[in-house]
């Protein structure tokens, strides 16, 4: 792949990520909110240091710092 074709996946990519951050954020009132990939957990998101995959965050609902940081990894 050349280095043109990385950068259009990166920005696509940041710029996904971005829009995760953004749904996310209206749900958690503790923090901000990161999204990005880790290697070998995948997508996850991230608040005040503490990491949670995508796939185990609920869809619906607010999310408090107690249930994040029972579910952080």
């Amino acid at each position: 792949m050349n280095d043109s074709k990385l950068i259009k996946a990166r920005l696509k990519f940041n710029s996904a990520c971005g829009k995760v951050e953004a749904k996310l954020q209206k749900r958690i009132s503790f923090g901000e909110v990161s999204v990005d990939y880790y290697p070998g957990d995948g997508i996850c998101a991230e608040v005040e240091a503490e990491v949670v995959p995508l796939k185990d965050i609920p869809a619906r609902g607010k999310l408090d710092k107690e249930w994040w940081n029972k579910h952080a990894i």
